[in-house]
């Protein structure tokens, strides 16, 4: 966990602290580059309390498959979603895996 994550964990109530973390999994980041992803709370992020899904965000990341600094796209995948096997691409079910399908290259439109 990184400080924020301990410090937020530390002063919320145990229940409003397993939400934050429970919402912020449902969050990945993913390389653009190669498509690895990993969900935002392993990556050390926080997304909580946060309703609007329609806004593409992108981010700097260091991608431990392709190595280097690159860019991420960060996506929403509800656990429903991710429960089914088609949060990430990869049919596993884990958006912390590497997903094996190429994202859209840094140069691609965005929508």
């Amino acid at each position: 966990m990184t400080p924020t994550q301990r410090f937020l964990s530390a002063v919320l109530s145990k229940e409003r602290a397993e939400e934050m973390r429970q919402e912020s999994q449902q969050w990945v980041i993913r390389c653009c580059t190669c498509g690895h992803t990993k969900n935002l709370w392993e990556a050390g992020g926080i997304r909580w309390k946060k309703r609007s899904t329609g806004s593409v965000s992108y981010t700097l990341i260091h991608c431990p498959h392709c190595g280097g600094l690159k860019r991420g796209k960060l996506e929403h995948f509800p656990a429903e979603e991710r429960t089914a096997g088609n949060g990430n691409g990869s049919g596993n079910g884990s958006p912390g895996k590497p997903s094996g399908s190429r994202a859209a290259s840094p140069g691609a439109s965005q929508d």
